[in-house]
C-alpha cells in the first residue's frame, strides 16, 4: 500500500511538472515570435565617400619684417646747423648732402695751420740746407721735421672734423620723418631721421620650434599678409645658436616688396613631405575615451541597407564644416561612411542612407 501511495505521488509530481514546462514553452515561443513581428533596429543616416588630397603638414608661427638697409642718422659732433638738404619722405641718392653744421670756427682754425705749415716748411727746408753744409746739427733737423709733421696732422685732423659736420646719405633711400630747422643748435649723437633703402625686396625672420627644425627641409615658406594674400619667401638663412629662452631656431627669409619694418605677418612652415590624406565633413568625426573615429556603412548599395563598422582614424585638423583625418589603407575613396547623424549609430547597426553627397566642400580646405 505503501509504494502504491509513493508511485502515484511521483506520477502526479510528474504530471505537474510537465504541465508547468509546457506552458512556460509555449510562453517564450510565444514571445519570440512577439519579437520576431518588431522590425529589426535602424537609423538613417546621411552618406558621403571622403576626397583624397595630398596634404603639406605645416606649423604657423609669427614673422617680423626687416629691411635690408635701415640705419639712424645721427651727428657725430656739436654743432649749428646751416643747412637742410632733403624733406621728411623724400628719396635721396648715395653721397647726397642731406646737413650741414657750422664749421666757421673749425675753417678759420685750418687757415691757421696751414699758414703755420707754410712757415714751419720753409724753417725746415732751410735746416736741410744748414745740416747739408754742416752748420746745423741733426737734432735740430729732426726737431723742425717733427715741427712740420705734427702741424700737417692738426690740419688732416681738423679736415676730418670738417667732413664729420657734413651728413651725406650712405645709399639710396627714402627719408623718414624729422624736425631740423636751419640754426638749431644740435649735441653729439642727436638722432636726426631715419634713412629705409630703397630695395625692392624685404627680409622676414621667424622663428621654429627645435624638435621641428629637422623636418623643415624646404627652402621656401608661404607669408600671410594682413589682408589674407599669401605669397612664398625663400629661406636665405638660419641662425647658429638656439634662443636661450624658447629653444627656438630664427630663419630669414626674402620676400619680394617694400613692407615696413616690424610689420607682422602670419608665417607656415612646411614640414615632411606631402602625404595623401582625406577630406570629410567635421560631423563625420565622432570621438570617445578611445579616440577619433568614423562608422565606414558596409553592406549593398542596391538594397540601401548598410551595416555600421566603426573605424578608427587621426584627426589632422578641423576647419568648419570639413575635418582632414589619416586612417591608413583601412579607409580610402572607395568607401561609404556616414555623415549628418552618425553619433546615432553603434557597431553593426542597421543604417539607410537618405542622401549621399560625395566630397561635398572638400575644395574649401
Amino acid at each position: 500500500m505503501v509504494i502504491k501511495r509513493w508511485l502515484l505521488t511521483l506520477i502526479a509530481c510528474a504530471c505537474v511538472v510537465g504541465s508547468l514546462t509546457t506552458f512556460k514553452v509555449l510562453q517564450i515561443q510565444q514571445a519570440i515570435a512577439y519579437a520576431e513581428s518588431f522590425p529589426e533596429p535602424s537609423a538613417t543616416v546621411e552618406a558621403v565617400k571622403p576626397v583624397s588630397r595630398m596634404l603639406q603638414h605645416r606649423i604657423e608661427t609669427i614673422g617680423e619684417v626687416i629691411t635690408p638697409q635701415t640705419i639712424e642718422l645721427r651727428n657725430e659732433l656739436e654743432g649749428r646747423v646751416v643747412a637742410v638738404n632733403f624733406d621728411s619722405g623724400q628719396k635721396v641718392k648715395a653721397g647726397q648732402v642731406l646737413l650741414r653744421q657750422d664749421t666757421s670756427e673749425e675753417r678759420a682754425q685750418l687757415a691757421a695751420l696751414r699758414a703755420k705749415s707754410k712757415l714751419a716748411k720753409a724753417k725746415l727746408e732751410r735746416t736741410k740746407r744748414l745740416a747739408e753744409q754742416n752748420t746745423a746739427s741733426a737734432d735740430r733737423l729732426d726737431n723742425d721735421r717733427s715741427e712740420y709733421l705734427v702741424i700737417l696732422a692738426e690740419i688732416e685732423a681738423l679736415q676730418t672734423r670738417i667732413e664729420r659736420k657734413t651728413l651725406v646719405a650712405p645709399f639710396d633711400a627714402t627719408v623718414g620723418l624729422h624736425e631740423l630747422a636751419v640754426g638749431e643748435l644740435l649735441s653729439a649723437n642727436t638722432h636726426i631721421t631715419t634713412l629705409v633703402g630703397a630695395q625692392d625686396y624685404v627680409w622676414v625672420d621667424f622663428k621654429v620650434p627645435y624638435r621641428s627644425t629637422d623636418q623643415f627641409a624646404e627652402r621656401k615658406v608661404w607669408v600671410e599678409f594682413t589682408d589674407g594674400r599669401q605669397t612664398h619667401a625663400e629661406v636665405i638663412a638660419k641662425e647658429t645658436l638656439l634662443s636661450e629662452f624658447s629653444r627656438t631656431q630664427k630663419y630669414r627669409a626674402r620676400l619680394p616688396g617694400v613692407l615696413p619694418a616690424h610689420t607682422p605677418l602670419r608665417v607656415f612652415v612646411p614640414l615632411g613631405e606631402p602625404t595623401s590624406e582625406l577630406y570629410v565633413p567635421s560631423s563625420a568625426v565622432l570621438q570617445d575615451g578611445m579616440g577619433h573615429y568614423v562608422y565606414k556603412l558596409e553592406g549593398e548599395q542596391a538594397q540601401n541597407q548598410y551595416r555600421a563598422v566603426r573605424q578608427p582614424v587621426t584627426l589632422i585638423r578641423s576647419e568648419q564644416e570639413l575635418a582632414v583625418i589619416s586612417a591608413g589603407a583601412e579607409l580610402n575613396e572607395a568607401h561609404l561612411i556616414a555623415a549628418n547623424g552618425a553619433f546615432k549609430l553603434q557597431e553593426q547597426l542597421l543604417v539607410f542612407v537618405s542622401e549621399r553627397e560625395t566630397g561635398k566642400g572638400a575644395n574649401q580646405l
